[in-house]
C-alpha cells in the first residue's frame, strides 16, 4: 500500500501537465501545475474555496462545440472514464477560458477506489484547429464562388485534364466525359500563335503563375475570349503535383471594345473623307479668290463680292478645321511638334492678320510684348498661333465699335534656358453671365441663343483651345463680367533653343527675302481636278515657272517620271486608277535600284497629324495640305526650286546677286551643325529623321544654288529600314569635302 502511494506520488509530481488523485469528492494528491493553476498553496484552502474556483465546466464534442458542466457546483470533470475527452474551463477572475484534455486512471488504494485525472492544455492547439477548420470553411465558400463565376480546370503536370466545372462546359459547349483525360488542344484556337503556349509551359514549369489573354474554340466552332491565370500545385517535398487554370470570360468585353474601334475608325474615316472632299472645293474657292485679290483692275463692287467670297470660305474651313481638331482630341491623338522659333515674331505676325478687321469694326487693337524675350524658344508655332488667333477673333467679334481688344506677352526666366510666358487677351466687350463660364470650355457651348444668332460660330473655338493649352501644358482660364468685358489667359513653359535643337540661321531670313522671288524649272503636276490644275498653274506661273506639264493621273504620271527628270513634282494622292502615294512607292523602289532621286512633294486634303506624318515617312519631300496657297507653294519652291530673279524694275539682277550671297553665306555659317546632327541621327540609327533632315538639307542647298553639296546629301534621302552604313559615312564624308572646296572657293567664311 505504502509502495503504491508513493510511486502514485511520484507519477503526480514528476509532470508538466495537470495531474491529481481523487474520489470525486477530495482531492488526495496534486502536482504543482494544479495548484498554479488553481491559485491556491495547498489542498486545504483548495477545498475551502473549490465552489468558487471555476465559474464554467464545460465539455466539447468532437466537432468543438461547448456542453455545459453540471450543475453550478461544478468545479472539475467527473472522475470517470466515461468523462474523457476535451473541456473548457474558465477560472473565476480569470480573463481567458484554457481548454484541457482530460485522460482518467482508476487505481486502488485499500478498499477505497480512486482516480488519476491527467488535463494537458491543448489551447493553442485547439485555437489553431478552429482556425483552420474556419479557414477551410471560407476556402471552400471561396471556391464555390468561384466556381459558379468563372471557368475552372485542374491538370496533371503533363496537361491531362483532370477536372472541369460547370461553367467551363457551359461556355466551351462540351460534356464533362469529353474532356476529363484529354489536354487543353480540345480548345485551343488555330489563330493563337505557338509561342504563347511555349511562354506559359515555361513559366508555370519554372513554379511561376503565368497570366495572359487566350482565345478559346468552342465545340461548335465557335471562340471565346478568357483572361487566364494557370499555376502550379506543389506537394510538401515542393514538387508540382498538378496545374490549376482560372478564366475569366471577357468574349463580350472583347467584342464590344472592338465595335467601340470600329466605330471611332469609322468616325475617323468619315471626318477624314469629309475633310477631304469639303477642302477640294475649297482649294479652288479661296485659291481663285486670292488670285482675284491680287488684281488691281477690279472694280470696288466686285473686290467686295471677292472678299465676301474669301471671308465665307476661310469660315467654312475653319469650321472644317476645329471638327477635325476635336475629333483628334477625343482619340487623343494631338501631336506637339516643338521647334525653335521667334516667340516675339509669331505673334506680331499673328496679331497683324486681324488689324484690318479690328479697323473696320472700330475696335483698337494693341499689343504689350515682353522685350526680354530670347531670340528662339522650342514651341509649336501652328499650335500657339491657333490659340491666339481663336482668342483674338473672339476679342474683336464680341467688342463693340470703340472698344478694345489688348494682347499682352508677359516673360520671365525660371531655371537655366527655362523661361516662363504669359499670354493675355483682354477685351472690353459684353463678357460672359457667370453661369455661362462654367461650360464655356465645352464643345458646341456658347453664352446664349441669342448670341449666336448675332455674332455666329459653332461653339467649338473655346474648347479647342483649352484643350491645345492642355497639351502644351498649361490651362486657359477666364475672367469676365457681364458688360465690361473678358480675360483669356494661359501660361507656357518653354526652353531656349540652343544649336542642338537645328536652328537654321537663314529661317526666317529667307522666308522674307523670297517674298518675290521668281523661280526657274521644269514642274510635273499631277491632279485629276480640272479647277485644282488651273489655280495650282496660275500659283505656278505667278512665280515665273511657264515649264508645267499637267497629267490627271498616277499613271501618267509615272510614265513621265521614267522619260523625263523634273526640278521637282506635285502628287495629288487622291487620283483614279493609282493613287499618289503608290507611285512614289514605285519609284523609291526604282530609285533603290540605282535611279536618281527625285524631289516629289504630295498634295493632299487629309491635313490631320496621322496622315501628315505618314506621307513623310513612306517618302515624300514635303506634304502641301488643301486648300493650297500661294505662300505654301512658295515655300516649297524656295527649296528646290532654283531662284531666276529677286525684286523689280533695273535693279532686279543687282538684288538677285546679292540675295544670293546672302544665302549662300546664311547656308555655309549653319552647315556644320547641320551636318553634325545628321551624323548623330545615323549614329543611333534613326534612319527616317536622318532622310528627312537631309532632304530638308538638300533643298536648303538647293536654294543658295550649292548643287554640289545638295547632290552629296541625296545619298542620305532614302528612307530604308536598313541603310548600309558604309555609304552614309561616305556621304557624310563628301559633304565635309565638299564645304571645305566651297569655303576655299568662295572664300565666304
Amino acid at each position: 500500500m505504502n509502495q503504491e502511494s508513493s510511486k502514485l506520488k511520484k507519477i503526480v509530481g514528476g509532470t508538466g501537465n495537470i495531474v491529481l488523485l481523487t474520489d470525486g469528492f477530495r482531492v488526495y494528491e496534486a502536482n504543482r501545475p494544479f495548484f498554479r493553476f488553481f491559485g491556491v498553496e495547498s489542498l486545504e484552502a483548495f477545498h475551502q474555496r473549490y465552489r468558487s474556483l471555476a465559474e464554467t465546466v464545460e465539455r466539447m464534442d468532437a466537432y468543438g462545440y461547448l456542453n455545459p458542466g453540471e450543475g453550478e457546483e461544478a468545479w472539475l470533470p467527473s472522475p470517470s472514464a466515461s468523462s474523457e475527452g476535451r473541456y473548457r474551463i474558465k477560472l473565476r477572475g480569470a480573463k481567458e477560458s484554457r481548454i484541457f484534455a482530460l485522460e482518467v486512471a482508476e487505481v486502488e488504494e485499500g478498499k477505497n477506489a480512486r482516480s488519476v485525472l491527467y488535463l494537458t492544455d491543448i489551447t493553442d492547439i485547439e485555437e489553431y484547429k478552429f482556425r483552420l477548420r474556419y479557414s477551410n470553411q471560407r476556402l471552400r465558400e471561396y471556391l464555390k464562388n468561384l466556381d459558379a463565376a468563372d471557368i475552372v480546370t485542374r491538370t496533371t503536370p503533363d496537361g491531362i485534364i483532370t477536372y472541369a466545372n460547370d461553367r467551363f462546359l457551359e461556355v466551351s459547349g462540351y460534356r464533362r466525359e469529353q474532356v476529363i483525360g484529354k489536354t487543353h488542344r480540345i480548345i485551343r484556337h488555330p489563330d493563337v500563335p505557338p509561342a504563347l503556349f511555349e511562354d506559359m509551359w515555361r513559366t508555370i514549369l519554372a513554379g511561376k503563375i503565368w497570366q495572359g489573354r487566350i482565345i478559346n474554340r468552342r465545340r461548335d466552332g465557335g471562340h471565346y475570349v478568357v483572361d487566364a491565370t494557370i499555376g502550379p500545385i506543389f506537394d510538401t517535398q515542393g514538387k508540382i503535383v498538378e496545374f490549376i487554370g482560372i478564366r475569366h470570360d471577357v468574349t463580350e468585353l472583347v467584342e464590344a471594345k472592338e465595335r467601340a474601334q470600329r466605330a471611332e475608325l469609322a468616325k475617323t474615316l468619315f471626318f477624314a473623307n469629309l475633310s477631304h472632299e469639303i477642302r477640294t472645293p475649297l482649294n479652288a474657292i479661296l485659291g481663285f479668290t486670292s488670285l482675284l485679290r491680287r488684281r488691281k483692275d477690279l472694280p470696288d463692287e466686285v473686290k467686295k463680292m471677292v472678299d465676301i467670297i474669301d471671308e465665307s470660305g476661310g469660315s467654312l474651313l475653319q469650321i472644317v478645321n476645329n471638327i477635325l481638331d476635336l475629333s483628334k482630341f477625343e482619340q487623343g491623338h494631338l501631336d506637339v511638334e516643338l521647334r525653335p522659333i521667334s516667340l516675339d515674331k509669331m505673334v506680331r505676325k499673328t496679331v497683324a492678320l486681324f488689324e484690318a478687321r479690328a479697323r473696320e469694326k472700330g475696335v483698337d487693337l494693341r499689343l504689350q510684348i515682353a522685350s526680354l524675350l530670347p531670340p528662339k524658344l522650342l514651341a509649336d508655332r501652328h499650335r500657339l498661333r491657333q490659340v491666339l488667333s481663336n482668342l483674338i477673333s473672339n476679342g474683336i467679334k464680341f467688342t463693340p465699335s470703340g472698344g478694345e481688344v489688348l494682347v499682352r506677352v508677359e516673360a520671365a526666366p525660371e531655371a537655366d534656358r527655362i523661361w516662363r510666358v504669359r499670354f493675355e487677351v483682354v477685351d472690353s466687350g459684353i463678357g460672359i453671365p457667370p453661369e455661362v463660364q462654367a461650360k464655356i470650355f465645352k464643345p458646341f457651348e456658347q453664352a446664349e441663343s441669342s448670341t449666336e444668332r448675332r455674332y455666329g460660330g459653332t461653339g467649338l473655338g473655346l474648347p479647342i483651345c483649352a484643350r491645345i493649352v492642355e497639351a502644351l501644358g498649361g490651362e486657359l482660364t477666364l475672367e469676365s463680367r457681364v458688360g465690361e468685358g473678358s480675360r483669356f489667359a494661359f501660361e507656357l513653359e518653354f526652353r531656349e533653343a540652343g544649336p542642338e535643337d537645328g536652328i537654321s540661321p537663314c529661317e526666317e531670313e529667307h522666308d522674307e527675302a523670297v517674298e518675290e522671288a521668281r523661280f526657274s524649272g521644269e514642274v510635273l503636276l499631277a491632279e485629276d481636278q480640272p479647277f485644282n490644275q488651273e489655280l495650282i498653274r496660275a500659283f505656278l506661273k505667278r512665280f515665273g515657272l511657264d515649264d508645267i506639264e499637267i497629267v490627271n493621273d498616277g499613271k501618267a504620271a509615272l510614265e513621265r517620271m521614267k522619260r523625263h527628270r523634273y526640278d521637282l513634282v506635285f502628287l495629288d494622292i487622291e487620283m483614279p486608277g493609282m493613287r499618289g502615294d503608290e507611285v512614289l512607292r514605285r519609284w523609291r523602289e526604282d530609285e533603290e535600284m540605282g535611279q536618281r532621286h527625285q524631289h516629289i512633294v504630295a498634295l493632299t486634303a487629309h491635313a490631320d497629324e496621322k496622315s501628315l506624318r505618314y506621307f513623310l515617312e513612306i517618302g515624300f519631300d514635303e506634304v502641301v495640305v488643301k486648300p493650297v496657297t500661294d505662300q505654301a507653294l512658295k515655300e516649297v519652291l524656295s527649296r528646290y526650286m532654283r531662284t531666276e530673279e529677286y525684286g523689280k524694275g533695273d535693279q532686279g539682277g543687282e538684288k538677285s546677286m546679292a540675295f544670293r550671297r546672302e544665302m549662300v553665306r546664311l547656308f555655309l555659317s549653319g552647315m556644320d551643325e547641320e551636318i553634325e546632327k545628321m551624323e548623330a541621327l545615323a549614329a543611333s540609327k534613326r534612319w527616317v529623321e536622318l532622310a528627312m533632315e537631309a532632304r530638308r538639307f538638300q533643298g536648303a542647298a538647293l536654294g543658295a544654288g550649292l548643287d554640289a553639296i545638295a547632290g552629296a546629301a541625296a545619298g542620305m534621302t532614302e528612307e530604308r529600314s536598313c541603310l548600309d552604313e558604309d555609304e552614309i559615312l561616305k556621304a557624310l564624308e563628301r559633304l565635309h569635302e565638299e564645304a571645305r572646296r566651297i569655303r576655299t572657293e568662295r572664300k565666304v567664311l
